[in-house]
């Protein structure tokens, strides 16, 4: 880091009043930002309200970020300005030490993820090894400029900012309070960084599959994994009938009723221990209740047919398709009911 961190546990917020030492916050009780909003009240840099809540859902203002920025990395608090904004003390530090390049116009304007995480990529000398990488992991920074995406994929690569579920980064999104805590924590706690793990496809364990058709167990076939045994619980798969997707949902009559319940079969499955129990079976065609109630007339399963089936599998951020083509030998007559 430019500046080695110093964490001091005299230091105050100049907006809000309560004491660096309260931690029992009202509203933050299984939040899931509460480890590090704690961690990060206990060093002074953040307080909570005088009405002994937090409200981590609130934004943070320019002015707010950028004076916790400044007070973590060079360990010293300067104080409000003497005029105009209270926070241009801590903007002019900002501009010192490289973290922004000239003053805001506004700044008790929320914050953004994108300008945090330029603030934070500057405020770093540390370069993650996966840099490479993570500049095309995110799938919405097609429109950023190349520079601001380099500070991003610095910031995530290193774990200190995270993206979303979806592979998005949501540059414009405005940061709460809660964010804010969790990334100065990993500013100043190496060891609550959250590296991403980018898998590659050279990594990939590529798939074995096999067909079998058995009368005995009331199916016109049914399609294994032969290598199931070396699929770990990070993978998951799923199958999904291409050429008849009447297929993909069945309906079931329950044991002695009148119910039928329906089931749809091309969800993802994770590869685990249950996976692994029923000997990798994938997807099958059942004799009897292979489609519904709705479909029955609409599909006709012959000897001989050919069905496409799709099949999926999916380690962390690589989704890799396979395509089988399947051929129905047995036919029994069979009614729905």
């Amino acid at each position: 880091m430019k500046k080695s961190i110093i964490i001091t546990l005299v230091l105050t917020l100049t907006l809000t009043t309560l004491s660096v030492f309260a931690l029992s916050f009202t509203d933050i009780e299984g939040h899931w930002s509460k480890r590090y909003v704690e961690k990060l009240v206990s060093t002074g840099v953040i307080q909570g309200y005088s009405d002994d809540t937090f409200r981590p859902e609130n934004n943070t203002t320019r002015g707010e970020f950028i004076k916790m920025l400044a007070v973590i990395t060079t360990g010293e608090d300067v104080g409000i300005s003497n005029s105009g904004h209270w926070a241009r003390s801590y903007e002019s530090v900002a501009i010192e030490k490289g973290y922004i390049l000239k003053s805001y116009e506004n700044l008790d304007k929320p914050v953004t993820r994108e300008e945090i995480a330029i603030m934070v990529s500057r405020a770093m000398d540390e370069v993650p090894s996966n840099l490479e990488d993570m500049k095309s992991y995110f799938t919405d920074l097609n429109r950023v400029d190349v520079e601001i995406k380099n500070h991003i994929a610095k910031v995530a690569g290193l774990g200190i900012i995270k993206g979303y579920n979806d592979k998005s980064f949501k540059p414009e999104r405005q940061a709460t309070r809660a964010e804010v805590s969790t990334i100065l924590i990993r500013i100043l706690d190496p060891t609550e960084r959250e590296i991403p793990v980018i898998e590659k496809a050279e990594d990939f364990i590529e798939p074995v599959f096999r067909v079998e058709h058995n009368e005995k167990y009331g199916f016109r076939f049914i399609l294994y994994l032969d290598n199931y045994e070396e699929y770990t619980d990070d993978y998951n798969i799923k199958a999904e009938f291409i050429s008849n997707p009447e297929l993909n949902i069945i309906e079931v009559r329950q044991w002695m009723t009148s119910n039928y319940i329906k089931y749809e079969l091309n969800n993802w499955r994770v590869m685990g221990e249950s996976f692994r129990n029923n000997e990798g079976e994938i997807t099958q065609l059942a004799r009897k209740y292979y489609t519904t109630r709705d479909h029955i007339d609409k599909i006709t399963i012959y000897d001989g047919m050919q069905i496409d089936i799709k099949i999926s599998i999916k380690k962390g951020d690589v989704i890799k398709e396979y395509y089988e083509t399947v051929y129905v030998e047995y036919i029994a007559d069979e009614d729905f009911d």
